[in-house]
């Protein structure tokens, strides 16, 4: 058998289809393995994650990743900078379209009054992986 027999011709045609790149979501999060089972979860949705232990580190990210879109923070941190702290230091960063999805065990109504401009959720934490994911579709307005 020949190897011409082989061949197969390809043709690549330009795609009518736009490019759209993951959603890049900062996920800012003090607990080592709660961090990767997000990074993996929202991996293999589609989004492409950047993990921060501390908001120093989140801040530093913010700076050297163009394109973030939506910071999925917990409230408090473990160092005492609150949620609300967090969102409005990494907006400073990257503006103020910045979205978040603030992870809390408590909604008092200082928390509750964030969601009144529609870049902010809130989620009670512990969170169900199918929750999150519908929470951060429905911030990023139900598309990817």
């Amino acid at each position: 058998m020949s190897a011409a027999r082989n061949r197969v011709n390809i043709t690549l045609m330009p795609s009518t289809e736009p490019i759209v790149p993951f959603p890049k979501v900062l996920v800012l999060e003090e607990d080592g393995a709660l961090r990767e089972a997000m990074r993996m979860l929202l991996h293999a949705e589609g989004y492409c994650v950047l993990p921060a232990a501390s908001l120093s580190a989140a801040l530093s990210l913010a700076r050297s990743e163009p394109g973030i879109e939506v910071l999925l923070v917990e409230d408090p941190l473990p160092d005492g900078t609150i949620g609300a702290q967090a969102i409005a230091s990494l907006r400073e960063v990257i503006g103020v379209q910045l979205k978040a999805l603030l992870l809390t065990q408590h909604l008092s109504s200082s928390l509750r009054e964030l969601e009144q401009d529609g870049r902010v959720r809130l989620a009670t934490s512990p969170i169900g992986a199918d929750e999150l994911i519908a929470k951060l579709q429905a911030l990023r307005g139900n598309g990817r």
